[in-house]
């Protein structure tokens, strides 16, 4: 390495070494007076891009036209030596430019020769402190000795110095540009440990207890550096946690605080550390933080050349061997051998005088056409490489050897030979020698179908979805293909090695490393599951495979792998299991909330069957019986309302209501469940009337649905408060409870289908898990939103909904009366078809029991045959009867004149809207879903009966009613 050359290092690291600190604004100029450089500041002021080109620009054209004279007279004295300023304004001159002053002088650098001028500006009139030449020759004597430094290290390495004094040197350099008392070192990279390589001033017990440290993230100042390659500054290492584990260590030795900075390789390889060690707290200065950089970057050249040294040697030793092994080459008569004369003064060609069997086999030639003087290298030789052989043979009568080349030789055939030639002459003579001649024609063509096998292998791995990944037998990774660094957003060959599991999900890395190292070992194929780091930065779900390469005797030559994304696969796998999961527990639930009710009403039958006769415990049973049904059938239109729903086939019967009343009717609807807890229930509404849009039995099942949430899951004697407040153009309904809360997860996920919070094994709260699903639905079909929140369990929740505010005028919207009932209606013929044998015995009793003539038949076919004879004026049809289902069944009565004016009344179990389509378009006039309530069949019947009888009617209310 030549020290001077070593100084033609680019000219910003130079420049900015001499004058990058204390400067404002300065210009360096070459002999053209061209600009070469400038500070940060002078970009700025002349608004020039800190990455901007100054290729051909001119100093003078910065300047406008009648200043250039003066500054072109100050350019030529400050190069004859005398320190010259002159005053100028920019080609765009400001309104608040009042001009700059401008000192220029010239720069010489170590060696003496003239590099350039150097020019400091300040602003005439402006009040920052701008630096004098005097300042900036300081500064620069100051660097000059650093540079000083530097160029002595450089020499001893290019004088083959050993490493260990060249570095030692570089580590004095260090401690005399550095304040206070100073302890420097350098440290070697050795796969992942650092090894001493120059500590002079540091104590031998401490330089052994670091040697062969291992790099890491908390690794103190010098082992995180080199792990991070970033600078680690440690003011106090007594307090720093990148040192807790060398704390002790340093305190015993008097280290109070060490800077350490990574030496990189040109291609960002860290090969080491340089380090400073201080008794006492401290930060870097300006000064020192400018010389480090230096420093650094001459360790890098040092230990590069030093590295180069040494494959260099390691390159002539296997030059030996191979000259070797080709001397018994020659010897077996495996490669070609020729003795040779050079003819004519210049050597211009050569005669061969000998050759052996070898080389004549190679060109297809014999030995009595070589004795015929038929050969001649010249001959033999393809015209384009004429000029090769030409300064081969100069070197071979200068030296008397040559180093092997390449070439082509004519066989007989026309075709070529590839070979290398090496010769050297006799000794004593400059025109005899002998050479020998390998053919390689073999070798070529393996190298370009290896090449080209290469270049086929990435073309296919690159044109495939997949991430494909190839690695040596003992596992090291070595290739990616292009999708792999699409996906993951890594440099290239940021993962070779082991790199790969660091972009692994950390819970997913030992497991995906010990997976690998099994396959590794046994020769299995590798496949797993795991989240690889996507180049946004999100985990995604891979399946990771490889297949082992084996050569001819079994032995695993490579590996290929593949990773392809399954993060939607997985995601939809992971949907329908938990989707399996709330199914089991719904159908769990859903038997025992029917289980539930069916108990106490076949506790009821069973009594009624052994006691009839008590008028009282009849009516109770009957109550208790009534109760569970209609609980029964609240559980079937919350799912049937569930079921409308997501299929979208609900439909809001919407009218314009006062709030108010819907929070008194949903109050209403909860209260003895509130009184059953001992719950305080408040209610909180606004002053005034506040109107919304929307459907009344469903807004007030949202609320009611609500309440009885936030009494079912607060502790007997909670409170419970519904508050109505405005927001804007929307009207805030909150329901908030002190009771058992709810965790983060479960509010994620409480407006979803069968979702509950923690259930008692005797399942005391009840429920489904559909009715806030159910909410949130009917609330986002009024246009509003749901939302739900909780401190943590034990902590209460809080459900709100907020509904726009209606914008029309209030309009009266009062519900319709009832109207008036009469006790039963009276007289009617009743044809009561059904083959639930029980259901149709307990409805008959019913209608017999409030004065009508009821016929029941389990057959429709039979209930044809009856309906003839009896004519009813009224038919209750099931719809799933055997053989005839209802409505066919409908048709045909329909089809009978005598029963022209029956009413068809459907009683069944099928309640969808496509249900009570078919029912009414084949004949029916009603349409009730089991349980059937029987208030509006009473009512139902006793208006059939007043049509069929006005005359009952005419002077008032029927006897009876």
């Amino acid at each position: 390495m030549n020290p001077e050359n070593a100084q033609q290092r680019d000219p910003d690291e130079v420049f900015n070494a001499l004058f990058g600190v204390g400067l404002s604004r300065v210009a360096v100029l070459d002999r053209d007076g061209k600009v070469i450089w400038l500070s940060a500041a002078s970009r700025q002021f002349f608004q020039i891009s800190p990455g901007g080109t100054l290729d051909e620009l001119v100093w003078t054209s910065l300047w406008s036209e009648p200043n250039r004279p003066g500054i072109e007279e100050a350019m030529r004295l400050a190069w004859r030596g005398v320190r010259a300023r002159c005053q100028a304004s920019r080609v765009e001159l400001r309104a608040s430019d009042a001009g700059s002053e401008m000192e220029l002088v010239k720069l010489l650098l170590l060696n003496g020769s003239v590099e350039g001028l150097v020019v400091v500006l300040r602003e005439l009139g402006g009040a920052e402190p701008v630096e004098s030449i005097s300042q900036l020759k300081m500064e620069r004597d100051l660097a000059a000795g650093l540079i000083a430094g530097q160029k002595h290290v450089l020499e001893l390495a290019a004088s083959d110095a050993p490493i260990a004094a060249v570095l030692s040197r570089l580590v004095e350099t260090a401690e005399a540009h550095a304040q206070g008392r100073v302890n420097a070192s350098i440290l070697l990279l050795d796969g992942e440990h650092l090894r001493v390589g120059a500590a002079p001033s540091l104590p031998a017990s401490y330089n052994e207890a670091i040697d062969g440290m291992a790099i890491g993230p908390t690794a103190g100042s010098c082992g995180t550096a080199a792990f991070l390659k970033q600078p680690v500054f440690v003011r106090d290492i007594e307090s720093d946690p990148l040192w807790a584990d060398f704390r002790d260590l340093a305190a015993a030795h008097g280290l109070r605080s060490c800077w350490s900075l990574p030496i990189l390789s040109t291609h960002g390889k860290v090969l080491g550390t340089l380090a400073y060690y201080f008794h006492s707290s401290r930060d870097p200065t300006a000064a020192e933080a400018q010389s480090m950089p230096i420093l650094v970057h001459t360790a890098a050249l040092v230990l590069e050349r030093h590295r180069e040294a040494h494959k260099r040697q390691a390159v002539e030793t296997a030059l030996r061997r191979s000259e070797a092994k080709l001397e018994r080459f020659i010897n077996s008569n495996i490669i070609g051998i020729v003795t040779y004369v050079f003819e004519g003064s210049d050597g211009a060609d050569a005669t061969i005088l000998n050759a052996n069997d070898a080389f004549l086999d190679m060109l297809g030639y014999s030995q009595a056409e070589l004795e015929a003087g038929v050969l001649t290298w010249v001959g033999l030789t393809p015209p384009e490489w004429i000029e090769v052989d030409r300064q081969a043979r100069r070197q071979l009568r200068d030296v008397g050897t040559i180093d092997t080349y390449q070439k082509e030789f004519f066989r007989k055939d026309g075709s070529r030979a590839t070979v290398y030639v090496g010769a050297a002459n006799l000794e004593s003579s400059r025109d005899e020698g002998i050479a020998y001649v390998l053919d390689i024609s073999e070798t070529k063509k393996s190298a370009q179908a290896l090449r080209d096998s290469e270049a086929k292998f990435r073309t296919i791995t690159n044109a495939m979805p997949q991430m494909v990944w190839s690695t040596l037998p003992n596992g090291h990774h070595d290739y990616y293909n292009d999708q792999w660094y699409e996906f993951t957003g890594v440099a290239r060959g940021s993962t070779d090695g082991e790199g790969w599991n660091a972009i692994f999900h950390p819970e997913d890395q030992e497991r995906a490393r010990q997976a690998w190292l099994h396959s590794l070992e046994s020769g299995e194929s590798y496949e797993i599951e795991y989240r690889l780091r996507h180049h946004s930065g999100q985990f995604r779900w891979t399946l990771g495979r490889a297949l082992p390469v084996r050569d001819d005797t079994g032995a695993i030559v490579r590996w290929m792998g593949t990773c392809t994304d399954i993060h939607e696969q997985r995601q939809a796998q992971d949907h329908l299991q938990e989707s399996h999961r709330r199914k089991d527990e719904f159908l769990a639930m859903l038997a025992h909330e029917l289980r539930n009710p069916l108990a106490p009403i076949s506790a009821a039958a069973e009594l009624l069957r052994i006691e009839t006769s008590d008028k009282q415990l009849i009516s109770s049973v009957s109550q208790v019986i009534a109760r569970q049904a209609a609980h029964m059938t609240g559980l079937i239109e919350d799912l049937l309302d569930v079921s409308r729903v997501t299929r979208g086939q609900i439909s809001l019967a919407s009218t314009t209501l006062q709030v108010r009343g819907l929070v008194e009717e949903a109050v209403e609807q909860v209260r003895s469940s509130v009184e059953q807890h001992r719950h305080r229930l408040e209610v909180i509404l606004p002053v005034g009337e506040v109107w919304i849009q929307g459907d009344e039995k469903r807004l007030v099942q949202v609320l009611a649905n609500l309440l009885n949430n936030a009494v079912k899951y607060t502790p007997d004697g909670g409170r419970v408060v519904l508050r109505t407040v405005l927001s804007g153009d929307q009207v805030v309904i909150s329901v908030r409870d002190d009771g058992i809360g709810m965790t983060q997860g479960l509010i994620e996920q409480v407006f979803e289908m069968f979702v509950q919070g923690e259930r008692s094994s005797d399942r005391s709260q009840g429920g489904l898990g559909i009715g806030l699903a159910l909410v949130k639905s009917l609330v986002t079909l009024h246009g509003g939103r749901v939302t739900a929140h909780s401190a943590g369990l034990g902590k209460g929740s809080e459900f709100t909904v907020s509904l726009p505010i209606s914008s029309a005028d209030p309009v009266a919207n009062r519900r319709a009366e009832a109207p008036a009932q009469s006790d039963a209606a009276k007289g009617l013929r009743v044809l009561l078809v059904d083959d639930n044998v029980d259901a149709a015995q307990m409805l008959a009793l019913l209608l017999e029991s409030v004065g009508h003539t009821v016929r029941v038949e389990h057959h429709p076919v039979r209930a044809l045959q009856e309906s003839t004879a009896f004519q009813p004026e009224v038919c209750l049809l099931d719809i799933g009867l055997p053989e005839m289902n209802g409505n066919e069944l409908a048709q045909q009565l329909k089809g009978i004149p005598a029963l022209k004016d029956t009413l068809l009344i459907a009683v069944t179990g099928y309640g969808q809207p496509h249900d009570l389509a078919q029912a009414f378009a084949h004949g029916f006039s009603h349409h009730f879903v089991k349980p059937v309530n029987m208030g509006q069949l009473m009512a139902t019947l006793d208006g059939h009966f007043r049509l069929l009888h006005p005359e009952d009617f005419a002077g008032g209310a029927r006897a009876g009613s």
